[in-house]
């Protein structure tokens, strides 16, 4: 009875460790994704004209 309550929560362990190492990969990927999106902006802006940057500050400082 009680190997088969240490083993039960041995697997619990193990599930949570699981889903932890989940939970890290999915919030690395999405900080992936978010520093290549903002690489994306800041290379249209710097491709593009003048105006588009002081537009764009413009509504930075609206913001």
């Amino acid at each position: 009875m009680l190997l088969i309550f240490l083993l039960h929560l041995l697997i619990r362990q193990f599930v949570l460790l699981f889903f932890m190492l989940l939970l890290l990969l999915l919030s690395f990927l999405i900080l992936l994704l978010i520093i290549f999106l903002l690489q994306c902006l800041f290379r249209l802006v710097f491709l593009t004209n003048r105006n588009t940057l002081s537009l764009l500050a413009r509504l930075l400082i609206l913001i």
